[in-house]
Order: structure tokens, then C-alpha cells, then sequence
């Protein structure tokens, strides 16, 4: 029987591959392993809640986005593995900051500041 591809837009014998079919190329390493791990899901939910739902960095202008929230290791996972779930390395950001955040245009001393508040309040 002949079924359509979604790959190529031809049709296959049922059960056949398309060599237009894109290849996993991801393996599980650490990093992958570590961000579905059951340690890091209560960590991030613990810090999500210590920062109140809310993005840190829009907090101090006023502005209180609480969707699309993740939570931001400050140092590096690849640059400081130990820090991993150290609640002074964590901070709650929106999609939109956390991109900033990872391409250095918001300075991770002041994250590293706005966490340690956080963590004081």
C-alpha cells in the first residue's frame, strides 16, 4: 500500500523511510540529561516561586510579565557545572530577557544581584 510523505510530498510504500527524512542528531549528554532530570524541575519550580512568578528584570521597571517565564542559570551551565543548583546562580526571566540574558546584553553581575535580593525577601 502507498502512503503519502510528509518529507518529500511523494508517496512511499507504507514503512519505508524517506531519505528526506531529517536524522537525529542529538545525543543525550549531561547538559540534556541534567535539564530533565527530577532535581532540576523542583529547583526551578523553587526559584519560579521564590521570585514570585514574575521576571525579575522587568520587576524593576515596573512592568510584571508572568508568562513565559525560565529560569536563568547566571553562570553558565558549560562554564560552572557546580553551580548548577545554587539558588544565588538562578533567577526567574521571561522569554524575551532570558535572550538577552544568554547573549550578555543584561550584565550577570546585576542578575547576580537581583537574585541575592530575591532570596532575601
Amino acid at each position: 500500500m502507498l502512503v503519502s510523505c510528509s518529507y518529500c510530498g511523494g508517496v512511499h510504500v507504507r514503512g519505508a523511510r524517506c531519505p528526506r527524512k531529517p536524522t537525529r542528531t542529538k545525543r543525550p549528554n549531561d547538559l540534556t540529561r541534567f535539564r530533565s532530570s527530577n532535581a532540576w524541575t523542583k529547583k526551578s519550580l523553587e526559584i519560579r516561586t521564590r521570585d514570585k512568578f514574575l521576571c525579575q528584570v522587568c520587576c524593576q521597571d515596573r512592568r510584571y510579565v508572568f508568562k513565559g517565564l525560565e529560569v536563568h542559570h547566571i553562570e553558565p551551565l558549560v562554564r560552572n557545572w557546580e553551580l548548577r543548583l545554587e539558588s544565588a546562580n538562578l533567577i526567574t526571566l521571561c522569554k524575551n530577557c532570558h535572550e538577552l540574558a544568554e547573549n550578555g546584553k543584561i550584565e550577570a553581575a546585576w542578575l547576580k544581584e537581583l537574585a541575592q535580593k530575591a532570596g532575601t525577601r
